[in-house]
């Protein structure tokens, strides 16, 4: 067994998407690795450090959880959102989430930045504030 570090996993899997690889076959290449080399607890690490290396080349994906689907106009104003705050963004990724249990509004998760304007968190708060 071999001791890659993770971040070096990392880059060459972010490599392996820039360069148009199958998602699909990317997605069996990590599982078949990390089983083999008995690192499946390092999957939600190593998913971050691909995001963190393909958003310092320009590349920013981000995951916007609402509870129904985003209209273009919605989505246009997150990419420009995500813009805002990651200077070199140069490609932005959204990735949705239905999830009716938010109830409304969005909740957006970059590489390091997240936006929550969901129905249920401010209901949480408000909840949080009365008691």
């Amino acid at each position: 067994m071999s001791n890659v570090p993770r971040k070096q996993i990392a880059q060459s899997i972010a490599e392996m998407i820039d360069a148009g690889a199958s998602s699909n076959r990317i997605a069996k290449k990590i599982a078949a690795y990390l089983m083999y080399e008995r690192r499946t607890r390092e999957i939600d690490a190593l998913l971050r450090d691909i995001q963190n290396i393909r958003a310092k080349h320009g590349t920013i994906e981000a995951t916007a959880m609402s509870a129904f689907p985003l209209s273009s106009e919605v989505k246009r104003a997150i990419t420009k959102l995500i813009q805002a705050e990651f200077e070199h963004a140069d490609h932005v990724i959204i990735n949705e989430d239905i999830d009716q249990s938010v109830l409304g509004g969005v909740r957006v998760e970059a590489p390091g930045k997240q936006l929550d304007t969901t129905i249920r968190t401010k209901l949480n708060k408000l909840k949080q504030a009365a008691a």
